[in-house]
């Protein structure tokens, strides 16, 4: 029988029984041992995938396509408001994207978007998103990459003086301390960059919070919420959490919280840690 086993550096072929069915035998004499081989049914399935690959056309753009950086108010005759949506897009489109918005037309070749340009845009703008009046807002997964998306998104917040519900997860957010939130009482910042309670904004009536899957590694700051009524906490996969005496820790600082990372208050967490000290950083691994 003819040897058909070979070494990655040997030319490959395949037999006309293999073309057949599939299959492949390999013989491996004692010279053969130490080198590398590939069975050639392998070699023939990844020459099929090539040569597919190579066949296959490129995939049409969905019709869709022509409004990915379309913000609902700069649609025509969008009457809906920002404070009415449940998660609206907000984030803004390159400068050289905005351009072609006002190009894309629809099936009877008449223009999507309107054609308000300079203050008056702004001043549209503002209307239609009527932030201040918004009380649950979800600005989630907003992609904010560039500096341009960040002010945007940082524009946003600052007019958010009414919002009693906020989401905001998946935004590689580091810190927004800068901003107030007067009357939020529930706040997900869950999936974002934020290393402090510090780096959290003023949440005077604050209830429930989020912030699972961040870089909080100390107990520091969180003091601040001792005065706010705050009820549950979420910080799981968090390195804070590896520290020992952990959620005795966080019951010291805050005896009001009812719940830690969806577990309630248990008699164990009422034992008093040695040597409290809020700024206690870094995980210990045993």
């Amino acid at each position: 029988m003819a040897d058909e086993s070979f070494s990655v550096t040997d030319v490959s072929f395949t037999s006309d029984d293999t073309k057949a069915t599939g299959e492949t035998s390999q013989t491996q004499s004692s010279d053969d041992f130490g080198q590398s081989t590939v069975p050639l049914t392998v070699v023939s399935l990844n020459q099929q995938a090539d040569s597919f690959r190579q066949q296959q056309k490129a995939v049409p753009e969905l019709p869709s396509a022509k409004f990915q950086y379309s913000v609902w108010h700069d649609l025509k005759f969008v009457e809906v408001r920002g404070d009415e949506l449940k998660a609206p897009r907000v984030r803004k489109a390159p400068v050289e994207e905005e351009k072609v918005l006002y190009k894309v037309v629809d099936e009877e070749n008449k223009a999507v978007h309107h054609s308000i340009m300079g203050k008056e845009k702004t001043q549209h703008k503002i209307k239609m998103e009527n932030w201040e009046s918004a009380k649950y807002v979800s600005l989630s997964y907003q992609e904010l990459n560039d500096r341009y998306q960040q002010n945007n998104m940082y524009r946003i917040l600052a007019r958010l003086r009414l919002v009693e519900y906020l989401n905001l997860p998946h935004n590689s957010i580091t810190d927004i301390s800068q901003f107030s939130f007067p009357k939020c009482e529930f706040l997900n910042l869950n999936n974002n960059y934020i290393a402090s309670f510090k780096s959290l904004p003023k949440l005077p009536c604050i209830k429930y919070l989020l912030l699972e899957t961040n870089s909080v590694g100390s107990l520091d700051g969180l003091r601040r919420f001792r005065s706010s009524g705050l009820e549950e906490l979420y910080l799981a996969a968090n390195p804070i959490t590896f520290v020992p005496g952990y959620r005795s820790r966080v019951f010291q600082i805050l005896p009001r919280l009812l719940m830690l990372d969806g577990i309630p208050k248990l008699e164990s967490d009422l034992i008093k840690e040695p040597d409290l000290e809020d700024n206690n950083k870094g995980c210990v691994v045993a």
